[in-house]
C-alpha cells in the first residue's frame, strides 16, 4: 500500500493543545505546574529538532519518513495569487465600508429624532438628561456591534479565500511529495531553522500549478488605488478598522476602503 501524504500546517499547535489539557493545569502548586509545562515544551522542542535532523538526513537520503517542505507565501506570489487575494479583500472591504456608512447614517438620524422627542417632552431636565444618556449608550452599543460584525465578515471572507487556495494547492503538494518519496508535507514556519533544498517542493508545486492554468491574471497597481497593491503582510483582520466610542465615527466607517492585508500562512 502506498503511503498517504499528510499535510501538517503547524506541529507546534499540538504541543499548545497538549499544554492546555495537561494534568498540571489542575494542580494548585504553580511551581510544579510551571515545571511540568517547561518539561513538555522541552520534549516538544527535542522532537522537532529530531524531525529536522531526519529531514536533513545523510546526503540525498530521501524516502520513508521524509518530510517535504513548502513555502505557501512563495507559491502564492509565484502564481500572482497574493495580489488577487489582496484585491478581492480590498473590494470586499469597500462594500462593507459602504454598508457601515449607511448604517451610521441611520443611527445618527435615529439619535436626532429621539433627541428632539426628548427635548419636546414635559419631563424634567434631569429626566431628559437621563433619557439622552441611555439613548446614546444604546446607540453606541449598536454601532460597536456593527463594527465587530464588519471585522468578522472580513475575517470570514479572508478565511474562505485562503481555504479555497489550499484546496487547489493540496493535490499538487501531494503529487510533488509522492515523487520525492515523502510521507509528510509541512508548511514552512520559523520552527524550521534548516532543511536541505532537496526536500523543498515549493518550486515544483508552483510550476505544476502554472502548467495547470492556475496562475492569476495580472492586476495593475492602479486597481488598488493609492495603496498601489503594497499592503502589509501582517495578516491582521483589518488593521485600519478601529472601535468607535460614539456615533459620529465617519472616519471609522470609511476605514474599510483601505488596501487589504495579504494572507500570511
Amino acid at each position: 500500500m502506498s503511503r498517504q501524504t499528510i499535510v501538517v500546517t503547524s506541529a507546534f499547535t499540538f504541543s499548545l493543545l497538549a499544554l492546555l489539557g495537561s494534568p498540571a493545569a489542575a494542580q494548585d502548586d504553580p511551581v510544579a505546574q510551571l515545571r511540568t509545562e517547561l518539561e513538555q515544551q522541552q520534549a516538544e522542542m527535542a522532537r522537532l529538532k529530531q524531525m529536522v535532523a531526519n529531514m536533513a538526513g545523510s546526503g540525498s537520503a530521501v524516502g520513508a519518513g521524509t518530510i517535504a517542505v513548502i513555502d505557501l507565501n512563495t507559491v502564492m506570489k509565484a502564481l500572482g495569487r497574493d495580489r488577487e487575494v489582496q484585491f478581492q479583500l480590498q473590494t470586499e472591504q469597500k462594500l462593507i465600508s459602504e454598508e457601515l456608512k449607511d448604517r451610521q447614517s441611520k443611527i445618527r438620524t435615529h439619535l436626532e429624532t429621539e433627541s428632539q422627542k426628548v427635548a419636546a417632552s414635559e419631563a424634567s431636565d434631569q429626566e431628559k438628561k437621563q433619557k439622552m444618556e441611555l439613548l446614546q449608550r444604546k446607540l453606541q452599543q449598536i454601532w460597536q456591534q456593527e463594527m465587530q460584525k464588519a471585522r468578522k465578515d472580513i475575517n470570514d471572507y479572508r478565511g474562505s479565500l485562503n481555504k479555497a487556495f489550499l484546496a487547489q494547492l493540496l493535490p499538487f503538494a501531494k503529487s510533488s511529495a509522492q515523487e520525492l518519496g515523502a510521507s509528510v508535507v509541512a508548511a514552512r514556519t520559523d520552527l524550521f531553522l534548516h532543511y536541505e533544498s532537496a526536500i523543498d517542493i515549493t518550486q515544483s508545486v508552483s510550476q505544476a500549478m502554472k502548467d495547470a492554468g492556475l496562475e492569476s491574471a495580472p492586476i495593475p497597481d492602479s486597481a488598488f488605488g493609492n495603496g498601489g497593491g503594497n499592503a502589509s503582510t501582517n495578516g491582521g483582520a483589518n488593521n485600519s478598522m478601529s472601535d468607535s466610542s460614539n456615533t459620529n465615527a465617519s472616519d471609522d466607517a470609511g476605514a474599510t476602503s483601505q488596501p487589504a492585508s495579504q494572507p500570511t500562512w
